[in-house]
């Protein structure tokens, strides 16, 4: 991580952060549907999942990476 500033790995810290928790939320519901539920509470963590798995998306889109 040479070569980057202050504002830089700060902005990377955060974003790992939030990479974090956006998996924490998929782990999270994929436990969830495990378990016997109503079919309301079930489409309720599957739109969950799907709403953390498309931040994830933007968030790994932002990652900064060497090509």
């Amino acid at each position: 991580m040479s070569g980057h500033t202050p504002d830089e790995l700060n902005s990377l810290r955060l974003l790992r952060h939030d990479i974090k928790g956006c998996l924490n939320s998929v782990m999270l519901s994929i436990e969830v549907l495990s378990e016997d539920l109503e079919p309301e509470e079930a489409v309720d963590f599957l739109d969950g999942l799907i709403r953390a798995t498309d931040k994830l998306v933007v968030l790994l889109d932002q990652l900064p990476y060497d090509s």
